[in-house]
């Protein structure tokens, strides 16, 4: 899948990305909300890219990052904890509220980690990005990744 928004073209990683794709994981920024995205040589980016990236599975995250970082008013967090059975992709803060953002590929609208994470801590406002259409739900709003 390749998504086109006016300033990017967001494509899945080839293997010659891996000198990119190796530096742009060195951000400390990126490691914070990417976690999962730490290659400790250009080596292992390549090897990163064939095994996990270059099916284009992560573009979602990468994008929605993208997007967050641009707006420098919003505070971004990641959340896992440990032993966790479900997790939530991105926190965001929106004055006193708390924001949970959970990212689907394509039009797959479960959001069973989201679902936990609201019945959990009981928030407000709650956020599915994906590709399906704008939807407001009872307990979430589903918002297109190309919006």
């Amino acid at each position: 899948m390749v998504i086109n928004t006016n300033r990017l073209i967001l494509r899945p990683f080839k293997v010659e990305d891996a000198t990119s794709f190796f530096e742009i994981t060195q951000d400390e920024a990126i490691k914070k909300f990417v976690p999962y995205a730490s290659p400790k040589s250009i080596s292992e980016a390549k090897q990163d890219i064939i095994t996990y990236y270059s099916n284009g599975d992560f573009i979602h995250d990468f994008y929605l990052i993208i997007e967050l970082k641009s707006n420098k008013d919003i505070p971004i967090f990641y959340c896992s904890a440990e032993k966790a059975t479900a997790e939530v992709d991105f926190i965001i803060q929106l004055g006193i509220d708390v924001v949970p953002i959970e990212v689907k590929a394509e039009q797959n609208l479960k959001a069973k980690s989201l679902k936990e994470f609201v019945t959990k801590y009981n928030t407000t406002k709650n956020v599915r990005t994906s590709m399906a259409e704008y939807k407001k739900e009872e307990w979430l709003i589903n918002i297109p990744l190309y919006a």
